[in-house]
């Protein structure tokens, strides 16, 4: 990109561009750049994984059933039922569990049970029946993981993780930026010398033609214009 800015058409004159314009060009079109930019932003992603383990978490549970089951004899209780009619019973299950794990390792959880049961027995007093029930469970690791270090620990080694790859993308864009402040005035130093030579190559070769007309009139011996012809040589040597 730095190159294609410096570049210039040969029927149009180059127009020249600031430091600055050639820093952002240069890192706008810079692939290796353009890669690791996305380096930090990963690494941020990474943080964000491991810290999911402390992020609440919902679960929904939802289970049906039916069963027929055939009776053997009339004591099976099976309302208005003759000998080989079957026994039929629909059950509906639906949980939703609430869970978190705390800093210190600790779970909590907090569940809410449903269950709705219809069944054609005599011997069930409600029919549908409901059964909901509301827990919390409490979990803390004794021995393994006591205290949660293992989750805080991957937490900490992905955020020091974070930290050093947005310094090493710092380190190495500085490094990239210096390369270009230094490529930049380089070139227009060059180009200052060039300038300085050509103008030095066209004062030799003006000497060298008044030396000629000189040596013509008699002025200066024949050595004289060979001496300027060879100094306008040499400087347009240095030229190209």
């Amino acid at each position: 990109g730095l190159l294609r800015a410096f570049a210039a058409d040969a029927a149009k004159p180059r127009t020249p561009i600031t430091l600055g314009e050639a820093v952002v060009t240069a890192v706008a079109n810079n692939p290796g750049v353009l890669a690791r930019r996305r380096d930090p932003e990963s690494a941020a992603f990474g943080v964000l994984g491991a810290e999911s383990v402390y992020e609440p978490k919902i679960r929904i549970d939802f289970a049906y059933a039916d069963r027929k089951i055939p009776t053997s004899d009339l004591l099976q209780g099976v309302e208005g039922s003759q000998l080989g009619d079957a026994r039929e019973d629909d059950e509906y299950l639906a949980d939703v569990a609430l869970s978190k794990t705390l800093r210190s390792g600790t779970e909590v959880e907090l569940l809410w049970q449903n269950a709705r049961r219809t069944t054609n027995s005599s011997f069930e007093a409600f029919s549908p029946s409901f059964q909901p029930s509301v827990g919390v469970g409490v979990a803390q690791p004794l021995l393994r993981d006591f205290g949660g270090m293992s989750a805080r620990t991957t937490v900490e080694l992905a955020e020091k993780t974070s930290f050093r790859t947005a310094a090493e993308y710092e380190a190495a864009l500085a490094d990239f930026v210096l390369e270009v402040v230094e490529g930049y005035w380089a070139f227009n130093l060059a180009e200052a010398e060039l300038a300085a030579k050509q103008r030095s190559f066209e004062l030799a070769s003006e000497l060298a033609t008044e030396a000629r007309a000189r040596v013509q009139i008699g002025s200066l011996p024949p050595v004289a214009a060979k001496e300027a012809a060879s100094d306008a040589a040499a400087r347009d040597e240095e030229v190209i």
